[in-house]
């Protein structure tokens, strides 16, 4: 259909198809800045009142309270850093569900047998994958000398109840309400304009909300693999386990291979790669068809290509970008800083 100018005409439904995807192409991008913002904001008063406290405490305690903050470092650093996070992610969860009117996310899997252990520890094989095209990535940026921001997940077992408490957090509060959110309440949102769209917008978010490079193939990865679980299992469940598998074994790998000893390092890891990309295969192998034709519903009214540079190029997302490059920017100075 043409107008009187000769120019296509588009149809009502497509405009309306446009109208919903920037709506929820706005909301989804919307959280991931409000998780951010408001987490960094509640963790900074919460270090505020940390140091006006211990101000307080240094002129009428007879001992030592740098000594005492010393002590407890990781209690502190998980109490302002951790836990505004978790608040916020929760917020999010239960204001998503009512705002959009979400139906809570089923619990009940439709697949069973193999597929839950295979795919709990098919995600480690692809965090495998992730850390190669992250080493590529840092090297490429330390061939620039630009410095690149690492965070640091290293618990210290003199302080035992902060290693307990970030610990916890690594390894189930967090993977359960990363899931909740991001998979539960985003991935949800984004579903009526094709699953190929949800699945890949939803998996990019995942990877803009942790800020940091180091941060950002792993999490690409495995958010489309979480987000493809979620769909064909029609639970929750399978993708808060495979989740929870992958930081638990990193934190293990951490611990176990001794970063001082290169040989036994790269001996460890080299057997713990051929093992998790072997069940990664296996995965495929059963099951990598019906993961694959999850991606084949799409929406019948615009072109993936079309419905990802919309949403790439919507303000919202633009904003999360920028967001995202200020704390590039932020943490690359204060790494260069620090040496």
């Amino acid at each position: 259909m043409q107008t009187n100018t000769g120019i296509p005409a588009v149809s009502p439904e497509i405009l309306e198809e446009k109208k919903l995807l920037r709506q929820d192409v706005m909301r989804a991008s919307l959280i991931v800045v409000a998780i951010q913002l408001f987490a960094n904001v509640f963790s900074l008063v919460c270090g505020m009142a940390t140091g006006v406290v211990m101000g307080v405490m240094s002129q009428v305690l007879p001992f030592s309270v740098s000594q005492l903050m010393a002590d407890y470092a990781m209690m502190i650093t998980f109490l302002t850093g951790y836990l505004p996070i978790m608040l916020v992610e929760l917020l999010v969860i239960i204001l998503g569900w009512k705002m959009f009117k979400l139906p809570p996310p089923r619990m009940k899997s439709r697949e069973g047998g193999s597929f839950w252990p295979l795919s709990a520890f098919s995600v480690v094989g692809l965090g495998v994958i992730g850390q190669l095209l992250t080493s590529l990535l840092l090297t490429f940026f330390s061939l620039l000398r630009i410095p690149i921001y690492s965070p640091d997940f290293s618990l210290d077992w003199s302080q035992p109840t902060g290693s307990i408490l970030m610990l916890l957090y690594i390894c189930i509060i967090g993977p359960i309400l990363e899931e909740f959110c991001f998979r539960g309440v985003i991935l949800k949102l984004l579903q009526r304009h094709g699953t190929s769209f949800a699945v890949l917008f939803s998996a990019v978010l995942f990877a803009l909300f942790h800020m940091n490079l180091v941060q950002f193939c792993v999490p690409v990865l495995l958010g489309i693999f979480l987000a493809l679980l979620t769909i064909r299992s029609g639970s929750l469940l399978p993708a808060i386990l495979a989740h929870i598998v992958n930081n638990t074994m990193a934190m293990v790998l951490d611990m176990v291979l001794p970063a001082d000893q290169p040989i036994l390092y790269w001996t460890g890891y080299i057997i713990y790669a051929v093992i998790f990309l072997g069940v990664l295969a296996v995965f495929a192998i059963l099951h990598g068809q019906g993961m694959v034709e999850i991606l084949r519903w799409r929406s019948p009214l615009m072109k993936l290509r079309t419905q990802l540079r919309f949403a790439f190029t919507h303000w919202s997302t633009l904003v999360l970008l920028g967001v995202y490059l200020l704390f590039l920017i932020f943490t690359g100075i204060t790494a260069l800083l620090q040496g």
